[in-house]
């Protein structure tokens, strides 16, 4: 397990039981030059904004200086949704004791809910960590932040259609927004 992975484990007191070869499964598709801020095993309810689509799967998410990353199950298949911090329009949380907490990640095509611990200092500093990282994706000036083209961009939205992963329609948004159209 990385060493970044544990520091956060420790900090937001995530609870790992059954869930460390996940975890690790997951730690995976984080770049060695990305540092991870967040990661745990959760339920995550992802909605379409399109479709109004919801689903829920059990899984891992990591939250990295660059990206957000849902790692997931599903029919004995592994699946991940990939998407970067500069994608995320708003994030909110709530909690309380008897229904624990949740994270909200509203991003330009999906909105991601997450369990978290219901513990309120906990939920918060997770909140203030999504804040943060979101915050300093979009103040990085404009020559480090296009370091991807276009079309190096598009490629992987198209990798996650071929994949099953977005629907053609929002293949299809992301194109439009990339190209300028």
């Amino acid at each position: 397990m990385r060493e970044d992975t544990k520091k956060c484990i420790h900090d937001f007191q995530v609870k790992t039981f059954g869930n460390v070869k996940n975890i690790e499964k997951a730690e995976t598709l984080v770049d060695e030059s990305e540092v991870i801020k967040y990661i745990a095993p959760t339920n995550i309810i992802t909605l379409s904004t399109s479709s109004l689509k919801k689903e829920t799967f059990p899984g891992v998410i990591i939250l990295t200086n660059n990206r957000i990353i849902f790692n997931f199950q599903m029919l004995n298949n592994n699946h991940s949704e990939i998407f970067p911090v500069s994608e995320i329009r708003s994030i909110e949380s709530s909690g309380n004791s008897l229904t624990g907490g949740h994270i909200i990640i509203h991003t330009i095509s999906k909105d991601f809910d997450f369990l978290v611990t219901y513990k309120k200092d906990i939920i918060q500093n997770i909140q203030r960590t999504f804040d943060t990282v979101r915050t300093n994706a979009t103040s990085k000036p404009l020559q480090q932040v296009a370091t991807i083209s276009e079309a190096d961009e598009l490629a992987k939205f198209k990798n996650l259609l071929d994949q099953g992963i977005i629907t053609e329609e929002e293949f299809a948004a992301k194109k439009k927004q990339l190209l300028g159209l």
